[in-house]
């Protein structure tokens, strides 16, 4: 297991639960916490990375792969899509900006992007799945099938350089041709290319490692790309995303792999189990958040009742989603991943969860 990588998950749920609580606020405040957002480009680009390492060594077939992907992503947010709708259909009152129509539904259960109506600024690309958060699931499933299909081929290196052409063709024709349909904007928006970067990572990352001198050098390449994320998000138009957060999110990612390697390594089981939630706490933290902000929301006013809703929003996010991971969606995983056919189960098993790989510290 790359430890360093699945803290970096959890550093990377818990930002965007801090932009999503901001932005409740309004003001120098939303301002300040849509620095957060960039916990998104670095999901995208560990998404890249693990997919080369889950499947690095393994014969695994283009079912095998979907299986997995598919049991990993999909029963959670279904639980909670399927919920949310049914609760803005029993509670209207209490869920207002919930569609209760069922084509947005079932367009959100097959990850088909669809514009908010009426749009929102505050939801990025206006896309508007009936949970928020699974705007980046169609990318995430997006990118899935490509990487599947890509293993039809027999060569490994094809398989990745295929890949990698594929992301760049979509977003080539974006640039091009800057299609005016949704769904075919979305699908080639610059954001696929931070998969790409860390597909590239994933496989030139041994020699790489091998260029970096030091601890010191190691933790200069995490603080440039993570600092240099959070001074720039707020400065470019979201069309632009890949091209500019996406190399620092991508170096970030290589430096915590780097310091892994050179023995710079976080052990804290809290962290490590807030890595393995970090699909639970990004999926459910919206409600926990809106309802932290409403229970202290007959608190004074003032900074030191803003900074404990804050304290109090992350906390409860991150509970919650713990709670779900350990209770709900592990078991759920493992009794799927149990069912699957035999053929299709060997090899790559839950290899989504932790990462494996040849990188570990030493």
């Amino acid at each position: 297991m790359i430890k360093n990588i699945q803290v970096l998950r959890a550093v990377a749920a818990l930002l965007v639960v801090f932009d999503h609580w901001a932005a409740l606020y309004g003001g120098l405040l939303q301002r300040i916490g849509a620095t957060g957002a960039v916990g998104v480009d670095i999901f995208f680009v560990i998404s890249g990375f693990v997919m080369i390492h889950a499947t690095a060594g393994l014969p695994v077939s283009p079912g095998r792969f979907a299986a997995s992907r598919i049991i990993r992503i999909v029963p959670l947010y279904w639980t909670f899509t399927i919920g949310l709708f049914l609760g803005a259909s029993i509670a209207p009152g209490i869920f207002r900006s919930t569609t209760t129509d069922l084509e947005p539904l079932l367009k959100s259960l097959l990850f088909v992007p669809y514009p908010a109506n009426p749009p929102n600024v505050a939801q990025r690309g206006a896309v508007s799945p009936v949970l928020f958060t699974g705007w980046t699931l169609n990318y995430e499933m997006f990118f899935y099938a490509i990487f599947s299909l890509s293993l039809f081929l027999r060569n490994v290196f094809l398989q990745r350089v295929t890949v990698l052409a594929a992301l760049c063709f979509l977003v080539l024709v974006g640039i091009t041709f800057q299609p005016a349909g949704f769904v075919a904007k979305f699908y080639t928006a610059s954001l696929l290319l931070e998969f790409g970067y860390g597909i590239v990572l994933g496989m030139f990352a041994e020699r790489w490692i091998r260029l970096v001198p030091n601890r010191g050098v190691g933790w200069l390449v995490v603080i440039v790309g993570f600092s240099s994320l959070l001074a720039i998000t707020s400065y470019f138009p979201a069309s632009s995303r890949g091209y500019v957060l996406g190399p620092f999110a991508l170096f970030t990612v290589f430096g915590v792999v780097v310091l892994e390697r050179q023995g710079v390594v976080v052990r804290s089981r809290l962290w490590l189990l807030l890595g393995a939630a970090s699909y639970a706490v990004y999926l459910v933290h919206l409600l926990s958040t809106v309802l932290v902000v409403k229970a202290l929301s007959r608190l004074p006013k003032g900074p030191e009742t803003v900074a404990l809703c804050g304290a109090a929003t992350l906390i409860v996010a991150a509970s919650v989603g713990v709670a779900i991971h350990l209770w709900y969606e592990r078991p759920l995983g493992r009794w799927l991943h149990a069912r699957l056919p035999a053929r299709i189960n060997r090899g790559l098993g839950q290899s989504a969860g932790p990462v494996v790989t040849r990188f570990s510290a030493k």
